[in-house]
């Protein structure tokens, strides 16, 4: 019995030796590791130093380059604003932006607080009021190109409404048989006005609308006969008189060019013609002023010739 306790005490005796030799294991390794550490500690720091400071410096150059564009955009959106003003205002008759609009948004109060108490605050702060002073100028532009845009649609709408061609083909000026200003009138064979312009052509010719409307009236009397009335917008309408054949009803959709009937001779009429006229805000006008469409400068020299050659009228 005695041999069994000692052989146990001398198994506890070296159990508790064991964790010391551990720890004391433990404590020279901890302490190598904060010496290294403490050695190396200088070179580690030059080393992370030398990585940010080359990091720093790529960032600087990549701000540099990027404060280049940003003033490039700038003076490209600035000559944008320049030629709005002076060139496309002008051009379609709209007031340029004031400087008070254009500048709306780029200043104020501090809007970049949350970027303070950084070592580059400045930086941060000076890029992001860069950006959004371009954002708000371009979308001041944008809404000024809207602007204009719009503009252009009105006007080449009136454009393709004006009455700008002649309404039936007239090579060489040869079926003008009368022409806008006193005339004398073939049947009652006295001085007259005579509102418009006749030509000449054979019964069932092709008339064409003369501009973009809507057909305001599509009948007969006695005076012009069949007779068809476009309402082009914009205050312009015109006559189409002595008509054959009217191929359009009241309230058509018409385009320049679109076929609308044929010459004839109806109402008081003495031979086959078309009777043209331009009214402008209820005032009937010379139409001779509104071929440029299809007429150049010396066609147009001719058919002034040749308008105030003939005294006398079909109508």
């Amino acid at each position: 019995m005695s041999k069994e306790k000692f052989g146990v005490g001398q198994s506890i005796k070296y159990a508790k030796r064991k964790p010391r030799k551990a720890l004391l294991f433990l404590s020279i390794l901890v302490l190598m590791s904060f010496l290294v550490n403490l050695l190396l500690l200088p070179y580690i720091e030059k080393y992370v130093s030398k990585n940010k400071s080359r990091e720093i410096e790529k960032l600087k150059n990549e701000y540099a380059l990027l404060s280049i564009r940003m003033e490039r955009m700038n003076k490209g959106i600035e000559d944008l604003n320049l030629k709005d003003d002076s060139l496309y205002s002008n051009i379609f008759g709209l007031e340029p932006l004031s400087k008070e609009v254009r500048m709306a948004g780029t200043g104020g109060h501090d809007m970049h607080a949350d970027l303070s108490g950084y070592e580059y605050s400045y930086l941060l702060k000076t890029t992001n009021a860069k950006l959004k002073a371009l954002e708000a100028k371009i979308q001041i532009q944008q809404e000024s190109y809207k602007r204009i845009d719009n503009k252009v649609k009105l006007v080449a709408n009136k454009i393709a409404s004006i009455p700008a061609i002649q309404p039936i083909l007239n090579r060489n000026m040869a079926q003008i048989s009368s022409g806008y200003g006193m005339r004398l009138h073939p049947i009652h064979d006295t001085m007259r006005m005579h509102w418009g312009i006749d030509f000449a052509a054979r019964k069932g010719t092709k008339i064409y609308a003369t501009g973009d409307g809507t057909i305001e009236y599509a009948d007969q009397d006695y005076g012009y006969g069949k007779h068809v009335i476009i309402d082009h917008g914009f205050g312009y309408k015109t006559l189409y008189g002595h008509m054959s054949k009217m191929t359009v009803h009241k309230g058509q959709k018409v385009s320049r060019k679109d076929y609308i009937g044929d010459v004839g001779s109806t109402g008081a009429s003495t031979d086959p013609h078309l009777h043209y006229e331009v009214i402008k805000k209820d005032r009937k006008i010379d139409p001779i002023n509104f071929f440029f469409g299809d007429l150049n400068y010396s066609e147009y020299r001719q058919m002034m010739d040749i308008s105030n050659r003939i005294k006398r009228a079909m109508d």
